[in-house]
């Protein structure tokens, strides 16, 4: 059974709007987005440690989310996003490449725009400019009505699965 969609009873996705940031050394988001996933403390947030933001202001490094995410056309990834007192989810264009993926950015759409390609599988996922800004769009799958994965759906027990597999939690 696969993932209910957008419009299920059984459960429902947040679409994060995701800004390319090649000055990024990590993702970065709010702790607000996936607020059913876990908020995992790093070092770096254990520490008291901060990062710089880009108008010269500290941002405290509260902690980590491991998300499984899926592309606007449903190519799976995992990502570890570190979270603090921030606006926009940013993704490192560094931490994208070392995950074995080509990022290419052009204005010009006839000769295919920008995009992300995974160099393994070969898919590939679109990079939109938007308002001057390169974004592209995220789906993370949530149970319904704020139930854990673990709940008694089939699509919700698959899921943690997944998940678990992906982070090699037992």
């Amino acid at each position: 059974q696969e993932a209910p969609g957008p419009d299920s009873e059984e459960g429902h996705w947040e679409k994060l709007e995701v800004t390319a940031d090649s000055g990024a050394v990590n993702w970065v988001a709010h702790p607000n987005i996936a607020p059913d996933v876990e908020l995992i403390p790093k070092a770096e947030s254990k520490a008291g440690m901060h990062w710089t933001a880009a108008n010269g202001g500290k941002v405290p490094a509260l902690g980590a989310k491991e998300l499984l995410v899926f592309t606007d056309n449903w190519n799976k990834a995992k990502v570890t996003i570190h979270m603090g007192e921030i606006k926009k989810v940013l993704a490192s264009v560094g931490k994208i490449c070392e995950a074995g993926n080509v990022v290419h950015f052009d204005d010009d759409e006839s000769q295919g725009g920008s995009w992300m390609r995974n160099k393994t599988t070969g898919k590939v996922t679109k990079i939109h400019k938007k308002n001057g800004i390169y974004v592209f769009y995220l789906w993370i799958w949530r149970a319904a009505r704020g139930l854990p994965l673990e709940g008694t759906c089939d699509a919700n027990r698959k899921a943690k699965m997944e998940v678990d597999s992906i982070f090699h939690r037992p």
